[in-house]
């Protein structure tokens, strides 16, 4: 056992104070994890406890709720193993009704404080509700209606712990969740957003979306989603409609971020190009404490959530969705928004999908795409750019299904691989020349200040970035060149 939980126990059983570790530790050590964080339940005077917890460890105490004595001990920051925090809280009267409260079975257990330790003793485990039999199971199963009611949220955490620990609901439970769905909206946005982050940060985070479809909770907390549902799309180019189309997009950057050796030899994810930093570079935080990965999975789902609206038919018959990746855009921004998600995260799950289909329009052919192309794409994709192409990947695989053409998928991948390539290619300078400047220009043309420099440095950096120009002399003429064209163009415009 690390110190810093050995230290908190020892000396709660030193303070003579009855307590138990409940809940979620429980489980993770059924589990054969290492638990993230430690709940204490204590049956009496739960802040003399979490002081005493706090001086034994060295750890900072965080009052969380005093009325119902509720308060949290950080893991000292000199310390680096062990749970990120213990929490303390009061009891509710005897043990067994205390977990008869809890949210599901599988959180409903604890042992006693002297019981705990590196490795559980099954007969040490007070479990009233089965809690081991449905983790063995691999049953999820609440503990009654009434808890749904007292906190709507744990209708989103059932579909987070069934991507999470890969749990199947069990009917009643399901039945139990799809009548209290509606409460869910009423509930707190940034709880109910966590939830949201920890589905799409599961590794299975396409079974936790599916719980919330087939619950209602889906459509509680992202109503606009419901418009995808039977809206038909070319069968040349879909074989789902819109919102099943969303699901499996989900499904598949599951498999595109997951573990390759688990495909079989002749799955097209296969095809697709992976960078050694592949692992580091989504593993990036973004906000809220939320990686590239659980981003890209949510975007996913929210990437033809515009497509409904701009559903057009023209009159040769041809389907059409012109302008989906804006309005998409701005309404997973209103999604986003209503949970509180900070304008970090609502910005690059609005960028990718304001620009997801740029990666497949890059080169309609599937011929290597040009140097400038590429290069402009990553210029204006920015930050997103790798982002979106595997979004890409994702997007295409769902939308062809099991009628995918290896000839046709191997192109895309040829395709994006030269994007993908480019990406580690060094400019010489991205933002501004480095062969002249903004004033050097101005004086060697006779420039006024206007947005004609402007234009003029975004067109030497770009030629020097393709290595059109690598000298000042060479730069020189080329800027001569457009400003001649540019005046050419006006005359002829007279």
């Amino acid at each position: 056992m690390d110190t810093f939980v050995s230290s908190a126990i020892n000396a709660l059983i030193e303070g003579g104070i009855d307590g138990y570790v409940v809940g979620g530790a429980v489980r993770d050590r059924l589990l054969g994890q290492e638990p993230d964080d430690l709940d204490i339940a204590v049956s009496a005077d739960s802040s003399a406890a979490a002081y005493a917890v706090s001086n034994s460890t060295g750890g900072r105490l965080i009052v969380l709720d005093p009325v119902r004595g509720h308060y949290r001990v950080n893991r000292p920051l000199d310390v680096d193993s062990g749970p990120g925090w213990i929490d303390v809280a009061l009891m509710q009267g005897e043990i067994a009704p205390d977990l008869a409260r809890r949210d599901f079975t599988i959180n409903a257990m604890a042992i006693a404080l002297p019981n705990w330790a590196d490795e559980l003793d099954p007969q040490h485990l007070i479990d009233p509700l089965g809690g081991q039999e449905d983790l063995r199971k691999g049953t999820l199963r609440v503990s009654s209606f009434e808890v749904l009611e007292a906190d709507p949220v744990r209708c989103v955490r059932a579909a987070r712990f069934a991507a999470q620990f890969e749990l199947s609901v069990d009917h009643d439970t399901r039945e139990m969740i799809k009548g209290a769905a509606q409460l869910v909206p009423g509930a707190s946005p940034e709880r109910v957003r966590d939830e949201i982050y920890g589905i799409f940060a599961a590794d299975n985070a396409y079974l936790g979306v599916r719980v919330l479809d087939e619950t209602g909770v889906l459509s509680a907390v992202m109503p606009e989603i419901d418009r995808a549902r039977g809206v038909s799309q070319p069968p040349n180019h879909h074989y789902w409609d819109v919102f099943e189309h969303l699901m499996h997009t989900v499904e598949n950057i599951d498999q595109i971020l997951g573990d390759f050796t688990e495909l079989d030899a002749d799955h097209p994810v296969l095809e697709i190009p992976r960078t050694a930093d592949f692992p580091d570079y989504f593993g990036e935080e973004v906000g809220d404490g939320q990686t590239r990965a659980t981003l890209l999975k949510l975007t996913s789902l929210l990437h033809d959530i515009g497509k409904p609206e701009t559903k057009t038919i023209t009159e040769a018959g041809k389907t059409q969705f012109l302008g989906h990746g804006e309005l998409g855009s701005e309404i997973a921004t209103e999604i986003l928004t209503r949970l509180r998600c900070s304008n970090s995260v609502i910005r690059h799950v609005g960028s990718m999908i304001n620009s997801h289909l740029r990666p497949g329009q890059i080169s309609l052919d599937r011929t290597e795409p040009s140097r400038r192309a590429v290069y402009r794409y990553w210029r204006d994709m920015g930050t997103v750019a790798r982002d979106t192409v595997y979004l890409s990947f994702a997007d295409y695989l769902a939308a062809r299904g099991p009628r995918i053409i290896t000839s046709d998928w191997q192109a895309f991948c040829g395709v994006a691989g030269v994007i993908l390539g480019r990406a580690f290619e060094e400019p010489r300078d991205s933002k501004a020349s480095l062969l002249l400047n903004g004033n050097q220009i101005q004086r060697q043309f006779g420039l006024k200040l206007g947005p004609e420099i402007g234009i003029l440095l975004k067109l030497l950096s770009e030629a020097e970035a393709l290595g059109r120009v690598e000298t000042q002399e060479e730069a020189v003429n080329m800027l001569r060149g457009e400003i001649a064209r540019d005046k050419s163009e006006r005359g002829s415009r007279r």
